[in-house]
Parts: C-alpha cells; sequence; structure tokens
C-alpha cells in the first residue's frame, strides 16, 4: 500500500500536477531550474488612506476621533510601468512542466525609497509645545510594515527598500494628543532615481 502511494506522488511529481515551490530550487525535483528572473517595474505614482488598526484594518469614519496609537496612515505604489518581463531558463516538455508548477516571482521596483518627510500644514497644539506651519515632524511618527515592529524613519531608509505593487507601508504618530487633535500634513516621497512624489492634505483625527 505504501508503495503505490509513493507511487502515485512521485507521478504526479513528475508530470508537474503537484505545486512546487521554487525556493528549494536545488534541493527537490525542481532541481536547479527553471530559475526565473525578477522582473522589474518603475513606480509611477502613490495612494494612501488613514486605517484604524483592528483585525481587518478598518477605513476609518472621516467625522470621528481615533486612539492615536491604532490610527496609521497607509501609503503604497499603485501606478507602475513594467520594465521587464519573468524570463526563465530550461527547454523542453520536462521543463515546461516544471515551469508550470513553480512560483513565478512578483515585479519590485527598481527605485529604493530615499527620503521620506513628513510636513505640518497647520498650527497644531501639543502637549508641551506647538507645531508650526510648515514644520518638518517626520520625526513624529513611526514607521512599519507589518504591524508588529516599529522603526524610526530615519532608520528605516537606511535599509533601501524596494518596492512591490499595492504594499502597504504605515506611518503611525507617536506623541499622545492634547484631547482631540486633527493633524493636517504633506508626505513627500523621494525615491533614489531622483523623482519625487507628494501626497497633499494627509488629514488624522487623533485623540
Amino acid at each position: 500500500m505504501k508503495h503505490k502511494i509513493f507511487s502515485v506522488v512521485a507521478f504526479g511529481l513528475f508530470m508537474g500536477l503537484l505545486p512546487i515551490s521554487c525556493t528549494d530550487l536545488c534541493n527537490g525535483p525542481c532541481g536547479c531550474n527553471p530559475v526565473f528572473t525578477t522582473p522589474e517595474m518603475s513606480v509611477r505614482g502613490f495612494s494612501s488612506e488613514t486605517l484604524f488598526r483592528t483585525d481587518n484594518n478598518e477605513p476609518i469614519n472621516p467625522s470621528l476621533f481615533y486612539h492615536f496609537n491604532a490610527l496609521y496612515k497607509a501609503f503604497w505604489v499603485s501606478d507602475t510601468e513594467l520594465l521587464s518581463q519573468t524570463t526563465s531558463e530550461g527547454n523542453g516538455p520536462w521543463f515546461t512542466q516544471k515551469a508550470v508548477a513553480c512560483s513565478v516571482l512578483e515585479a519590485h521596483s527598481k527605485e529604493t525609497l530615499q527620503s521620506l518627510r513628513v510636513i505640518n500644514k497647520r498650527v497644531t497644539q501639543l502637549p508641551g509645545e506647538t507645531l508650526i506651519m510648515d514644520q518638518d515632524i517626520t520625526n513624529k511618527f513611526f514607521i512599519t510594515e507589518t504591524f508588529q515592529v516599529e522603526y524610526e524613519i530615519s532608520d528605516f531608509l537606511k535599509t533601501s527598500k524596494n518596492f512591490f505593487r499595492d504594499e502597504n507601508l504605515y506611518l503611525k504618530f507617536r506623541t499622545p494628543p492634547q484631547g482631540e487633535t486633527e493633524l493636517l500634513f504633506v508626505i513627500e516621497i523621494e525615491l533614489s532615481d531622483g523623482e519625487m512624489f507628494t501626497l497633499d492634505n494627509e488629514t488624522m483625527r487623533i485623540k
């Protein structure tokens, strides 16, 4: 019976019927092929949204104020231009079946995140200080990719972050406000090729 089950599984792998991850390119039935080159894209635009951190990351009600420690400004690459198609090495029917069974890599941006600035656009009173117009308030925010680990923005920039389309980054205000407070600011995103993108009139209503 065991021999029969093994034969069925082996046949499925040979025919490419069972999915095989290409993360173990040389350690499994895929052998060392197919080897996919990572496709590249160029960033053409960003979008943003304010999210209240819950199990489902709910969009906020714009008329309400939310606890500052659970409110995030999400931004992501929403417009791209594909620069290279996915290519692979290998030939023949056996390679074709392996390519179908193995995963293709997702395109990432050729640009990396060079600079990120948050500029205040409203005089705002915080405990012990007043934010003035056009003040750089980048250091008032943490940045995170997964909500599990938060970074100083200056430290995160050192990672030379590439982008995947629709992959979110999140900003969180780090200072407890003085009662109900509405922040108004601009996010300036500079990429390694010198391109600058601006997200205007961003708001966060915190308490």
